[in-house]
């Protein structure tokens, strides 16, 4: 792995890449990441901060006074237009999941990454190049003797992939930049200038359990699984299934079958911003209903089957007669739901809005405003799941959170926005956008498209914060972050790297 890693081009960039992926870093645990980056900034005599939620903020050497007037080789420059400093933006936690199959502990394990022609890959995981790439480009500029770059205020923010808490908190006084380039975009042709924001909703629904006669009843775990999954803001309107809402539809049709069966939990998915691929349920079922449930769980393994059939072949339904009782935090076993318990988050899953509401106006193609139900878990007392409403609009996406806490509140439960940010606008106007626009063209000798997208990028969160801030995202071309089909076109970030430099050097005081 390390000798054909080792040999790609840019040669900086993949070794820090490679660095980075044998550190463990998924959402909250980033202790490793934070303390690489730090001995980074020492090794090359830069200053830095960390901050109370994980941020690390490294000075280039050009910016170590962190002043209006700098250090440049000796000679004392003060500041004109052009050599204003610049930040450079990625997010440190990665999405961590893998096959069923992977031995693999991502929270401690390196990453198994190869190559695989033009593409960088990991083994039975994500990459995590989502943005690994970012913080790794990022690095090899502040590792770059071009003493023509304007001084580099390089931002690593914490968690975003959970609900941006680190572009939450960052204290917009410790930078002097008014012109951040994010490095968090999936597309080396793109230039992107606006981004969804985000709502992340938790629901809970109160439950209640009774005892069962168990001579009666046989235990059954359905399985939805073999779903794609992905992003759920640049995959949402793919039409993929959505393992969480396939599963309350079979349950209704138990129920609209008249089997006899209590639900004793469902569960499925790990990530709000990851469209749920697999579901479980286990359930106890009367042992005179048990052919008539087996055939139905055929019949509607077929449909779904048909139904996915060009955007989530692998999409599979299945039951097993091998489930035990689990037991639940206090060492007793559970009893299954009540039937009014169980009809009440039957009904409610189907009543929410999930995947794309509303295609843009503005741009073509481009999904606006969705919603995404990402995780659920059952407890002894409730069950919970998390949803992620994203809109391009903010006024669209407060009415959608409104609307779907409605049908909360309407069942009984309760619903609280954990986290939420704000959608990027976009400014045509913008003389960031332009001058990169110019730099590509003379880079790479082609035209740069001018996107938005409806993934959360932080860059809305951070023009909060540093006022009179103008921004732009790149980056290499990604496919199916979140997923363990995740892959990196290895030319790309070639392409993003030198054209970076080179605008930098346009940029810088020369």
């Amino acid at each position: 792995m390390e000798n054909s890693i080792n040999n790609l081009e840019p040669k900086k960039v993949f070794k820090y890449f490679s660095d980075i992926c044998k550190i463990p870093h998924g959402s909250g645990n980033l202790d490793g990441i934070v303390n690489y980056l730090v001995d980074f900034a020492k090794n090359h005599n830069l200053k830095y901060t960390v901050d109370n939620v994980k941020n690390v903020i490294i000075y280039s050497k050009d910016d170590q006074t962190h002043s209006g007037e700098q250090t440049r080789r000796g000679e004392q420059t003060r500041r004109g237009e052009l050599c204003e400093p610049v930040i450079l933006q990625a997010h440190t936690d990665m999405v961590c999941v893998k096959t069923p199959s992977s031995t693999i502990d991502m929270s401690k394990d390196s990453l198994d990454i190869y190559v695989d022609g033009d593409y960088l890959r990991a083994r039975d995981t994500s990459l995590g190049a989502d943005d690994g790439i970012g913080v790794a480009i990022i690095l090899a500029i502040l590792d770059d003797d071009d003493n023509t770059y304007p001084p580099i205020e390089a931002l690593f923010t914490s968690d975003e992939e959970t609900g941006m808490y680190g572009a939450i908190g960052v204290d917009g006084k410790l930078f002097k930049s008014k012109r951040l380039i994010n490095i968090d975009s999936e597309n080396e042709n793109e230039l992107t200038v606006s981004c969804a924001g985000g709502s992340h909703c938790i629901s809970e629904l109160k439950v209640e359990r009774l005892k069962v006669d168990y001579k009666k009843y046989l235990p059954y775990e359905v399985l939805i699984a073999g779903g794609l999954g992905g992003h759920s803001g640049m995959e949402i309107h793919k039409g993929r299934a959505n393992a969480i809402c396939e599963m309350a539809h079979v349950l209704k049709c138990l129920e609209d079958e008249g089997i006899d069966f209590y639900l004793l939990s469902i569960s499925a998915g790990k990530f709000i911003n990851v469209i749920c691929p697999e579901a479980e349920c286990k359930l106890f079922i009367n042992s005179d209903d048990e052919i008539k449930f087996k055939n139905l769980i055929s019949k509607l393994n077929s449909e779904l089957k048909s139904e996915y059939s060009l955007c989530d072949p692998d999409i599979e339904l299945t039951c097993t007669s091998e489930f035990k009782e689990q037991k639940n935090c206090t060492g007793e076993f559970n009893e299954p739901l009540t039937k009014d318990s169980a009809s009440s988050i039957i009904d409610t899953l189907l009543s929410l809005p999930q995947g794309l509401i509303e295609i843009s106006q503005e741009f073509i193609n481009l999904p606006w405003t969705s919603l995404n139900l990402g995780v659920i878990d059952t407890k002894a007392d409730k069950i919970t799941f998390a949803t992620l409403v994203r809109s391009n609009d903010d006024i669209k996406r407060n009415k959608l959170v409104k609307k779907y806490e409605t049908i909360i509140k309407n069942a009984n439960g309760s619903m609280k926005v954990e986290g939420s940010y704000p959608a990027w606008r976009y400014n045509k106007d913008s003389k960031l956008k332009l001058s990169m626009i110019e730099a590509y063209k003379d880079v790479l000798g082609k035209d740069m498209e001018v996107v938005a997208t409806h993934g959360g990028l932080e860059c809305g969160l951070l023009m909060e914060r540093i006022k009179d801030l103008e921004a732009v995202s790149i980056g290499p071309t990604l496919y199916s972050v979140h997923s363990t089909d995740e892959k990196l076109l290895i030319s790309s970030v070639k392409n993003v790297y030198n054209f970076l430099k080179k605008y930098l050097s346009i940029i810088g005081p020369n």
